[in-house]
């Protein structure tokens, strides 16, 4: 049975067979599951550029992109790259399963669909798609963060944070690729937490988007405590932190 903590997740549905889209909109839906559908995989791509989705459903075989270059899209993508894939195809020969994997696939659903299917597929997913959820979250939050390199030390102010980076300003000289190593404290925390990061964007405000590389598992756990405490759930999405 799927459980109500679901509710929430968010799915993209793409699939050019109408009939089959309509019915996979129809079997999500019940769930209480929130389902974007597309029939156009170029539209898809579009969606997959500007929207994050908790799970998106290709079809492997369409006209102009398929199933194998749009799940290529969503690795690549900032919103999605850690997305849950699932693969949907009548074809499950072995090399058509590995290519999709490559591609990003981690789940396959076999055609033709049915709602037994799709309920197995969900109760397979359901914890990967919230784990994955969980991990991409972000409170914003306000502290200083102590940052140093081969070559010089500076303190930079965070934005936000998640269990796998934070958002910095400014961006002072650093660039793309820049290793740092790190030092902050949590607001109502009192030892401090230290990690190796990787700058990985810089946005057009010149903030840093920062990569948590090496840190210690205890110290991520107490990141994790802090985004359970600010943010217990997805209705508090978009509010600040109880504290700072």
């Amino acid at each position: 049975m799927i459980q109500n903590d679901e509710k929430s997740l968010r799915i993209l549905v793409v699939e050019d067979d109408l009939p089959t889209l309509e019915l996979m909109q129809e079997v999500l839906s019940s769930f209480g599951l929130d389902v974007v559908t597309e029939s156009d995989s170029e539209k898809a791509s579009e969606r997959i550029s500007h929207e994050k989705f908790d799970g998106i459903f290709l079809d492997l075989m369409m006209p102009k992109l398929t199933g194998f270059q749009l799940a290529r899209e969503v690795r690549l993508s900032q919103r999605n790259r850690s997305t849950t894939i699932i693969i949907v195809t009548a074809n499950d020969d072995k090399k058509t399963m590995e290519e999709a994997f490559s591609a990003g696939g981690g789940f396959f659903l076999s055609k033709p669909i049915d709602r037994r299917r799709l309920t197995i597929l969900l109760n397979s997913t359901r914890g990967t798609m919230l784990e994955s959820r969980r991990r991409v979250r972000r409170v914003p939050v306000k502290m200083a963060v102590s940052c140093s390199t081969n070559e010089s030390s500076l303190t930079l102010i965070s934005c936000n944070i998640s269990e796998q980076g934070m958002k910095v300003e400014p961006a002072s000289s650093l660039v793309v690729g820049a290793e740092l190593k790190l030092s902050f404290r949590l607001p109502g925390q009192y030892s401090e937490i230290s990690a190796k990061a990787l700058v990985v964007r810089i946005d057009d405000n010149r903030r840093l988007g920062l990569h948590l590389s090496a840190i210690r598992q205890t110290d991520r756990q107490r990141i994790r405590l802090y985004l359970d405490e600010n943010y217990p759930d997805e209705s508090q999405r978009g509010r600040m932190p109880k504290r700072q």
